[in-house]
């Protein structure tokens, strides 16, 4: 017991102390490689995201505006308000507020679930352009898209 008691083999504290400092560096170093790549894919996943979210929302909108007679637009509230030859007769689309704050709502209801949206606000804006073509600007996260179509009310509309 003795013997291995006065045994000098292993390292000393200094040593012990200059390993884990060559260690810290290297992690360090390996840490400022890959942090980058790592908020480049969290940057990239966010605007998919974005991406997926503005194209369902479309998707939906465009389907009523192109079902649509008629085509109203207030800006005291920012209500686009869709009247459809089929039911239901009006469609109006809002910003939520409260509990569904900036989600698009359709008639009063989210047209997503709140957790399909991820924390994200959306914004809506709405121009008629020349030819009785609609135009529907979806924003999210400054992401701004225009979609735009004919009503079957405007197809007469030169």
């Amino acid at each position: 017991m003795l013997k291995r008691l006065n045994n000098q083999k292993g390292v000393t504290l200094t040593e012990l102390i200059v390993a884990m400092l060559v260690m810290s560096i290297i992690m360090l170093a390996v840490t400022a490689v890959f942090l980058p790549m790592y908020n480049a894919y969290i940057n990239a996943n966010s605007m998919a995201e974005v991406n997926n979210l503005l194209n369902a929302l479309s998707s939906v909108i465009m389907n009523d505006i192109e079902d649509a007679e008629d085509i109203d637009w207030d800006d005291d509230d920012g209500t686009l308000t869709i009247t459809r030859v089929g039911a239901p007769r009006e469609i109006h689309y809002t910003i939520g507020t409260g509990a569904a704050a900036g989600l698009l709502l359709r008639n009063g209801t989210p047209v997503f679930a709140g957790e399909y949206y991820k924390g994200k606000t959306v914004q809506i804006g709405y121009a008629e352009e020349a030819a009785g073509i609609s135009a529907v600007t979806l924003t999210i996260l400054g992401v701004t898209r225009t979609y735009a179509a004919r009503p079957v009310g405007m197809q007469g509309v030169p």
